[in-house]
């Protein structure tokens, strides 16, 4: 992940994704992903992912992803989302804030082949409200 935010906004410049003349649709985006990243991702995904699977430690970090942490953020991108009419975090189109937090939901959440899927898609199910599946 350490190339992923240059690379998004990379390709964000070069499609035209973002209106960066836009400085409120552009604020929408980068406080979600501050705290998809900092407060979500960075604080309760990565650091389990480091402890081998017989770690006694990995179980109670795994819970606390599925149980506290992701829904957490799901709560809290739904509180986001619904600030606005708009179909996207930052408009009705496709921003480099939707590649991250969009691709995490769509590339870890609800894939099938991911780690732990089962567990990200019953804790997606519980928690996710009808603005975010709309989103998704």
């Amino acid at each position: 992940m350490a190339e992923a935010r240059a690379i998004v906004n990379f390709i964000s410049r070069k499609c035209g994704l973002d209106d960066w003349a836009n400085a409120d649709a552009v604020y929408r985006g980068e406080i979600l992903l501050e705290f998809f990243e900092k407060d979500f991702f960075w604080k309760s995904v990565r650091v389990p992912l480091y402890y081998s699977d017989d770690d006694p430690k990995r179980p109670e970090m795994m819970k606390n992803i599925f149980e506290v942490a992701f829904p957490h953020f799901l709560n809290h991108f739904n509180r986001r989302l619904s600030l606005f009419k708009d179909k996207f975090i930052c408009s009705d189109k496709v921003s480099s804030f939707d590649l991250f937090v969009g691709g995490f939901l769509l590339n870890v959440a609800l894939n099938p082949n991911a780690h732990f899927a089962d567990q990200w898609k019953a804790s997606y199910e519980q928690h996710t409200t009808d603005r975010v599946k709309q989103y998704v």
